[in-house]
């Protein structure tokens, strides 16, 4: 069998700036393509309509371990931050497994290596309605 497989080029970046560099994210998605027998695809970030709105979870869910901005609300917080009950906030969250979790490198990393963070997971008092791409890192002009 013959398997050829296209590396993102910010894999291929992070893997020259750094020696340490292993973004196991993206080896946990190719093992789970040959795995399954699919083809691998890392889908391009392009801003397009959908980047732009607030897409409803009951609509639509972002691919495991893709970090996205979220729109959550806690409807049991704790006594000191009663203000808080049922208002909405936005952060940003990953979803893997059925599951949201806080987004950090470090939490994206540990979920495609052990399959569980619990440090992480957002609690079951907190619902997420909503998420959205993130935007694109700034970029200075002419590069």
């Amino acid at each position: 069998m013959k398997l050829i497989i296209d590396i993102p080029e910010n894999v291929i970046e992070g893997a020259k700036s750094s020696p340490n560099y292993y973004p196991t994210y993206h080896f946990e998605k190719i093992w789970r393509a040959i795995a399954n027998g699919t083809p691998y695809e890392e889908r391009p970030r392009t801003v397009s309509r959908e980047a732009d709105r607030w897409i409803p979870v009951s609509e639509k869910l972002p691919n495991d371990l893709e970090p996205v901005n979220i729109t959550w609300i806690n409807h049991e917080p704790e006594p000191y931050y009663k203000e808080i009950k049922d208002k909405p906030f936005t952060a940003t969250g990953v979803y893997f497994n059925g599951q949201w979790y806080w987004w950090s490198t470090l939490c994206t990393d540990t979920l495609a290596e052990y399959s569980n963070n619990f440090d992480d997971i957002i609690d079951k008092a907190i619902e997420v309605v909503a998420w959205k791409p993130l935007p694109e890192p700034y970029k200075k002009e002419g590069e």
